[in-house]
């Protein structure tokens, strides 16, 4: 995230699962400032996927 923000990106943005085994994961994401939000490029809505993103001018 450091590296993204100091080449100038402004947000990061992420599809991960939602069931159990990616618990850990999603709370990594959250830790770092990550929300949920709509699904973004291609993607879809699907119920096996949980999309985040960071805007990395709010971010600590």
């Amino acid at each position: 995230m450091a590296d993204a923000k100091a080449k100038g990106v402004a947000r990061l943005s992420l599809e991960t699962g939602v069931s159990d085994y990616f618990k850990p994961a999603v709370a990594l994401y959250r830790r770092h400032g990550f929300v949920e939000c709509p699904p973004f490029a291609d993607y879809a809505p699907d119920p096996h996927s949980l999309f985040m993103t960071c805007d990395l001018a709010e971010s600590a």
